[in-house]
């Protein structure tokens, strides 16, 4: 029985993996670079560097002198038709290079930019001395083209003076990306490769911990009086309906994913198949134990009324089938719904399981 239950999880497994894996694969080759470009840390921009090969790397910068801004950018609403300040681009200075290069942040980061560029002035009208503290930027080295551009010289030759581009780089670190792919782009791939890569360790180690039938071990815990070789013994005489349920006189033995799950008859009172449509389509065969408690076995409608066939010849008790009526019952007279079949049966009253359904027309759709 436990070779025949670890081949069939076994091979669910190996599905999920085979899922798990494309999954993974497909979120490094869409943002891969940026993934590594995070985890490898920003590249620090130092004085003498070739900011050309630069272009599309992740890099960081300690801001002291902020110019001004040279370019504001909005995104209106489709419904609304109101725009809203997304991010301003900053002319930055890099006094050890002598060197202007352009800086694009949120615009919530306005203020904070605000004061930078206040102190900036004071310190080149000698107002102070040396400017304290710094803003470390993060971002994509991006080279600056179109209107980008002609606002980045343009604000340098206003503010400055025409002479001052010669020292101009026509680069900005956009604080809006890692390497290719935006922040909020990659963040979401490292989200789905984070949870793919955890689910799929974790089911490499429940299956290689052998925790497919954990659910039988916890149904033995909860039934001392019962032994593995009992349910072993069933499983061998049991009729295998489908591919992966096996019905016996006691014991309901299906896999489902990759747990092996035990339905044991003795406190069934009721079974029917259960068909839903749509999106959230379902089909599957529903049994009810005295406590009320439903279990969802996946199942086609063959199969299901194949094993509801089996219960109906096999076992009293159970209330085979579904009206209406039935699931009023259920749940408003629970007590009467087991002097259906269930209390009968077990005071020794013949019933009949003609009545009040049969699989045939038990079908709650």
């Amino acid at each position: 029985m436990l070779s025949t239950l670890r081949s069939k999880t076994s091979r669910a497994t190996i599905t999920r993996v085979v899922i798990a894996a494309i999954i993974l694969a497909a979120c490094l080759i869409v943002a891969g670079k940026s993934f590594l470009a995070f985890i490898a840390g920003p590249v620090r921009i130092e004085c003498g560097m070739d900011y050309e090969n630069l272009e599309g790397q992740y890099v960081s910068f300690d801001a002291k002198y902020v110019i001004d801004e040279f370019v504001r950018q909005s995104e209106q609403n489709t419904d609304t038709k109101v725009k809203k300040l997304k991010n301003i681009g900053y002319l930055l200075y890099f006094d050890e290079d002598g060197v202007f290069f352009g800086a694009e942040l949120p615009a919530s980061k306005e203020s904070e930019m605000n004061g930078y560029i206040d102190t900036t002035w004071s310190w080149l009208a000698d107002e102070i001395g040396e400017v304290e503290g710094s803003r470390t930027i993060r971002g994509t080295w991006t080279a600056l083209e179109g209107q980008r551009l002609k606002y980045f010289n343009e604000t340098i030759t206003e503010d400055l003076g025409e002479d001052y581009l010669q020292a101009a780089v026509p680069y900005y670190i956009n604080t809006n990306a890692i390497g290719p792919n935006t922040i909020s782009f990659t963040v979401m791939w490292a989200i789905v490769a984070g949870l793919s890569l955890l689910y799929l360790i974790y089911i490499l180690v429940r299956q290689l911990t052998g925790s497919y039938d954990k659910k039988l071990r916890k149904y033995l815990s909860r039934h001392p009086e019962m032994s593995i070789e009992t349910i072993e013994a069933d499983f061998l005489q049991a009729q295998l309906v489908g591919k992966r349920i096996w019905v016996g006189a006691r014991f309901t033995i299906y896999v489902s994913g990759v747990y092996a799950e035990i339905v044991d008859h003795e406190d069934l009172v009721w079974a029917y198949y259960y068909r839903r449509t749509g999106r959230h389509s379902e089909s599957t065969l529903r049994v009810f134990n005295t406590a009320k408690t439903m279990t969802a076995i996946a199942a086609s409608q063959a199969e299901a009324e194949a094993i509801l066939k089996i219960y109906a010849d096999t076992l009293p008790k159970i209330v085979v089938g579904y009206d209406k009526d039935l699931e009023k019952c259920f749940n408003k007279d629970f007590q009467h719904f087991l002097d259906i079949r269930y209390n009968a049966v077990s005071q020794g009253a013949p019933v009949s399981q003609d009545e009040p359904v049969t699989p045939e027309n038990g079908a709650e759709d």
